[in-house]
């Protein structure tokens, strides 16, 4: 099924083709590069205006994998409003070829809300997007969060098997209770009568 912001990129497209199409095209060129760095500064340097066109990269269903992947780091390091974008980065953790660069983007733009397919991915096959899952999990969790992090823990931790004693899972739990409790006001001490 064709989303609903695509078929809107394709009626953008059809009032401006020769334009939009270039654009598109500009983007995508920048996106391929084999180093990536001076063209993700000017990607980023272009966000503003030309975030339309990027929502529209990452919606098409003929975008490639590291084009998407690529443009969720240049938007998360963009001056636009980057919370527009967090709906398809939650989606693309379904895909295996996103799932390391949605975590991250998540990890930097959602909330607490955002948390529950991260918890998923703390058992990704792929060695590279737990570490990432959990370090999202450390910078949005909440409470609920702390208690999901430790039950997993108690039963999917090997102690000893370097592939299961998930240190990474640990830190996350840390960090966010470190968060709340810099956040919450200290307890109030009971008057002696």
């Amino acid at each position: 099924m064709t989303s609903p912001l695509w078929a809107a990129g394709l009626l953008a497209a059809a009032v401006q083709p020769a334009a939009h199409a270039a654009a598109i095209a500009h983007w995508r060129e920048l996106l391929s590069a084999d180093e990536f760095k001076d063209e993700r500064r000017a990607l980023i340097a272009a966000a503003p205006g030309a975030i339309d066109q990027y929502e529209w990269i990452i919606n098409a269903p003929d975008s490639w994998p590291m084009h998407v992947s690529r443009l969720y780091s240049v938007i998360s390091q963009s001056n636009v409003d980057r919370k527009r974008f967090l709906k398809y980065a939650v989606r693309d953790l379904a895909n295996p070829e996103l799932r390391l660069n949605a975590s991250y983007f998540i990890g930097k733009v959602g909330s607490a809300v955002d948390s529950a397919p991260l918890l998923v991915l703390l058992s990704d096959p792929d060695g590279t997007v737990p570490p990432a899952a959990a370090l999202a999990l450390g910078k949005i969790g909440d409470d609920r969060t702390v208690i999901a992090l430790e039950l997993w823990l108690r039963y999917n931790r090997v102690p000893g098997d370097p592939r299961r004693e998930m240190p990474h899972v640990t830190k996350a739990r840390d960090d966010i209770k470190a968060r709340l409790a810099a956040k919450s006001p200290p307890a109030k001490k009971a008057a002696h009568p």
